[in-house]
């Protein structure tokens, strides 16, 4: 019941914030301005969804441990992976693409955590615990990792 009063009350957000567009459309762009607003409805649905079906966490720092580990298990393998391509002789601008790819899949995980727990808070803003030390906390570690991935290529 919980969950489909959260999904009632971000849907009609979603719904009110695809249609609070002040521009008014001419007739000749009605019905794209009709397609856009049923896609931003769909995107806003998504998201939405996405939130409530992250909904199952009871904390942030649920969800700070959780990314956090995924964070760690992202790093211990790809510092694997570039200290191979290290002693196989990779040269330093195979390396610098490697190193920045690796470092963009800790961005993601950071962001989808972070975006996990930003969206807890939306649904539920009546919790009392500050989210944002969490956020930060996932953000600096993934700074850290990708930190510490650029060092192992310029030591080489």
């Amino acid at each position: 019941m919980k969950i489909r009063l959260i999904l009632a009350i971000c849907m009609t957000m979603s719904f009110l914030a695809a249609c609070g567009d002040t521009e008014i459309p001419t007739e000749t762009d009605y019905n794209q301005t009709m397609v856009n607003i049923g896609q931003d409805m769909k995107e806003n649905a998504q998201g939405t969804m996405d939130i409530v079906n992250n909904a199952s966490y009871s904390s942030f720092e649920e969800v700070y441990n959780d990314y956090s580990g995924r964070l760690a298990s992202s790093y211990k393998e790809s510092a694997k992976q570039l200290k191979e391509e290290i002693k196989n002789g990779d040269d330093m601008n195979a390396l610098t693409d490697s190193c920045a790819e690796k470092v963009k899949q800790l961005d993601a995980i950071a962001k989808e955590g972070t975006e996990t727990i930003s969206g807890m808070a939306s649904v539920n803003p009546g919790w009392e615990e500050d989210y944002s030390p969490y956020i930060q906390k996932l953000n600096n570690e993934s700074m850290a990792y990708g930190t510490g991935l650029n060092n192992m290529i310029m030591k080489k």
